[in-house]
């Protein structure tokens, strides 16, 4: 853990404590946006460009 409990963030238009983030500051999914972004798998078929399970996603 890179902070303390005096440690203060802006968060969610607030300013807080960080232990009370309620999230990991320091986790992937806030630093570069994997959760943000849903993937999609395509394949190349003889048909063009096809999207797996199109309807079911």
């Amino acid at each position: 853990m890179y902070y303390n409990d005096d440690t203060v963030i802006y968060f969610d238009g607030n300013f807080r404590k960080a232990k009370d983030a309620g999230t990991d500051l320091y986790g992937q999914s806030l630093h570069y946006g994997y959760s943000v972004f849903e993937g999609i798998k395509s394949y190349s078929t003889d048909r063009g460009t096809r999207i797996f399970k199109a309807k079911e996603h």
